[in-house]
């Protein structure tokens, strides 16, 4: 029996806007979800899929093939003074939901989150995806995910990072 895992890879140098310490491995659900669930894991920046729907900083664009659900400008406008100030550490992934919907097949979506100085998510919004309904449904994965706050020089400072999602079949 095939099974969809959504990978929520962790911290991608060069595409954060904000430092991103290492993310702790989270307990999981072992056994698959019924309908449209989905189990969620933690993952690695290592291996990002071949084909998969990344926003490239440098360029201004998401990946070939992929869809390009915000512009270059209005990103600029979601991450306009959120950059990263020195000595910073975290966020961490605290909990991940144990399950997530799926757009039942194989695809990938990038999402730009903001966490407040809490650690709070304050917005989440898919960049690119493989196609729409990937967009909406890693929006509805990662608004469940919660998260450390970031510290700067000791002091809890709001972040701004691209966080990539790949569903895939086991």
């Amino acid at each position: 029996m095939a099974r969809l895992t959504v990978v929520a890879l962790a911290c991608a140098g060069a595409m954060f806007l904000a430092g991103c310490a290492s993310t702790p491995s989270m307990p999981v659900a072992e056994k698959a979800g019924a309908g449209s669930r989905v189990l969620v894991r933690n993952g690695s920046t290592s291996s990002a899929s071949h084909g998969a729907a990344r926003y490239s900083l440098t360029d201004r664009a998401c990946s070939v093939e992929s869809l390009q659900l915000l512009s270059a400008d209005e990103v600029d406008a979601l991450t306009e003074g959120w950059r990263e100030p020195d000595d910073c550490e975290g966020p961490e992934k605290l909990s991940l939901p144990a399950y997530g919907a799926s757009p039942g097949r194989k695809g990938s979506a990038h999402v730009l989150v903001r966490l407040t100085a809490e650690g709070a998510v304050e917005s989440v919004q898919a960049v690119c995806a493989t196609d729409r309904r990937f967009g909406e449904t890693a929006v509805e994965t990662v608004k469940r995910i919660r998260f450390s706050h970031m510290t700067c020089k000791g002091v809890p400072t709001r972040v701004a990072f691209f966080l990539p999602l790949d569903y895939k079949y086991d």
